[in-house]
């Protein structure tokens, strides 16, 4: 790894974590010293995710490590059992205990007799790469610990596949996605994964018609609950009023409805306003603009395409997690892994409406137009859940940014 000024990529063990910590009815137990997980415990607070009675850590001393002995996480599994009366603990390896190869698995395997709650190792440790793979593998997981099939699904209900806690945003555009389900199609939401869930809602997966596949770390689980469930998956954030448009269309196939037409007919409203605004850029022979964008996949994908939409041209697209999980990247994409690397590139734009993390923002010129549209944040706490990145009330925000941008005030 190199050096870091401000914060590393989060590794697989804590997208590992955060998503755990958000489902109700559980608690995480970290077999590792204390101190790797008090590292994490503000940074989990950050992301606005409910720490209280949700982690928990043994510690670990040198005999520990050295003679392998794990009485510490049997009595700190038998003391959360019978506090908290959680429905599932999940034992989570720290790198620590990832390194001296301490079988997790074959504690919870004979601990389990002990214990009202069912308890579900995740050995990953935070040694195998970024965070991308963490919320891969603990999907992957839960799926097979949760989801069985149904005898019979409800109609016009979904799933939402790939929510993560560090995305800019979240909750806003998971309301967001919400909303337009419902305005669309009448749809409910049966279970999201993971932000804000419950082990309850994980083991009523299977009864949703359609998941609702986010981000590309989800799509092997949606794969695998279409071959095995016979549950359809769209893939995609709706990003943009086109893009809007175009992932409900897909949807309204899967469930067989049409689109509502007062929604549909706000959309098309929407997207001529866009449409004039290549006419206009023309006119702006003084002031065409230029966006950069650094952020997850379908983030500088999906808003990459709607800035271009709106006659401003994205001169970089910038992928901030590991590439390794996502099997269809685009050439227009880059992944830079340093730090370094993306300072450099931001700290050389000038006039430029640039969306980015606290950190990569702070070192844009002040001629730049700033938004914050990735993680981490650093100076701020995000209170709002009604202000998306997505979906009509996205683009409707992003719209405003652009012209701020275009014609700001002298």
């Amino acid at each position: 790894m190199s050096l870091v000024r401000y914060f590393p990529t989060p590794s697989d063990r804590m997208g590992i974590i955060w998503s755990l910590m958000t489902v109700e009815q559980s608690v995480i137990i970290e077999y590792g010293p204390a101190g790797t997980t008090h590292y994490g415990i503000g940074f989990y607070g950050a992301l606005g995710v409910d720490r209280e009675n949700r982690i928990f850590t043994t510690h670990m001393s040198e005999d520990d490590v050295v003679m392998g002995d794990v009485s510490r996480l049997e009595k700190a599994i038998l003391e959360v059992d019978s506090n908290l009366h959680p429905k599932v603990i999940f034992i989570v390896a720290s790198p620590i205990s990832a390194v001296i190869g301490a079988d997790i698995a074959g504690v919870c395997a004979y601990m389990q007799e002990k214990t009202s709650a069912r308890l579900i190792a995740l050995e990953q440790g935070g040694l195998r790469g970024d965070y991308g793979l963490g919320l891969t593998q603990v999907y992957q997981q839960l799926a097979e610990a949760f989801v069985k099939k149904e005898a019979r699904q409800v109609p016009n209900t979904y799933n939402i596949i790939g929510a993560s806690a560090y995305s800019r945003r979240a909750r806003s555009d998971i309301n967001e996605i919400k909303r337009l389900m419902a305005e669309a199609f009448g749809s409910t939401l049966n279970a999201c994964w993971l932000l804000d869930t419950s082990i309850d809602e994980l083991q009523k997966t299977a009864k949703a018609q359609l998941n609702l596949c986010l981000r590309p770390e989800a799509l092997p689980v949606c794969r695998r609950m279409q071959e095995h469930l016979g549950i359809p998956f769209v893939k995609g954030m709706p990003y943009g009023y086109t893009g809007t448009r175009n992932w409900l269309s897909l949807v309204g196939e899967i469930l067989d409805l049409p689109i509502a037409p007062n929604l549909a007919k706000e959309l098309a409203e929407k997207q001529r306003y866009v449409n004039s605004m290549k006419a206009m850029s023309f006119m702006r022979k003084d002031r065409q603009g230029k966006a950069a964008l650094f952020g997850e996949y379908a983030l500088v994908q999906g808003l990459g395409d709607f800035l271009e939409e709106c006659a401003i041209p994205v001169t970089h697209r910038v992928l901030t997690q590991s590439p390794k999980v996502i099997t269809e990247l685009l050439e227009n994409i880059v992944y830079l892994e340093s730090e370094r690397e993306r300072l450099n590139v931001v700290e050389a734009l000038q006039d430029t409406l640039v969306l980015a993390d606290d950190a990569l923002l702070h070192h844009c010129s002040a001629d730049n137009h700033k938004i914050r549209a990735s993680a981490p944040v650093l100076y701020a706490a995000e209170r709002a859940h009604h202000l998306p990145l997505c979906g009509i009330h996205g683009a409707d925000f992003l719209l405003e940014e652009v012209d701020a941008y275009l014609y700001p005030l002298k």
